[in-house]
């Protein structure tokens, strides 16, 4: 049985852990490029693994809670100037966006294909008769009927109690 423990690692990290029926393996490639296979000890093994584990600790602190970029003086004055959301508008525009994910497939598949391309994927009017091979107006129409049963949609079942 081959075991290995599934986690993402830092680049610099160019070993592998193996378990082999008892058997702790460590796999990597040597300065000479050689693939090499060496059989540790299960202190040993431990020791990697706990090394991985804080290794992945660091990762995610450095990804969820450290700037990733440099701070000039607009940068600091623009996020300055930004609201944040207050949890009750978070959750408004969760169920918003669930109900137009509702009435988007309440929608025949045409349309729907259409409105997705036009406004989720930002393809012109033009590069969408193309690929479906029809004229402007027909998709330009169909996008317009589209947005009018989603409004009529959202308009009879997207509502917030406060």
């Amino acid at each position: 049985m081959n075991i290995k423990p599934k986690r993402r690692r830092c680049k610099d990290n160019q070993y592998e852990l193996i378990i082999e029926e008892n058997n702790y393996k460590v796999k990597f490639i040597d300065s000479h490029m050689q693939l090499q296979i060496i059989t540790i000890g299960k202190l040993c093994y431990d020791l990697l693994n706990q090394f991985e584990l804080n290794d992945l600790k660091w990762l995610n602190e450095y990804d969820r809670h450290i700037e990733h970029c440099t701070l000039y003086e607009s940068t600091l004055y623009a996020k300055s100037m930004q609201k944040s959301m207050s949890v009750e508008s978070i959750v408004e525009q969760h169920i918003l966006n669930e109900s137009l994910y509702i009435a988007l497939n309440k929608l025949p598949y045409t349309q729907r294909k259409r409105i997705v391309m036009y406004y989720f994927y930002g393809y012109s009017l033009k590069e969408i008769s193309i690929i479906e091979n029809c004229t402007i107006q027909a998709i330009d129409k169909s996008i317009q009927r589209g947005k009018i049963k989603l409004k009529v949609f959202l308009k009879n079942n997207y509502t917030v109690k406060v």
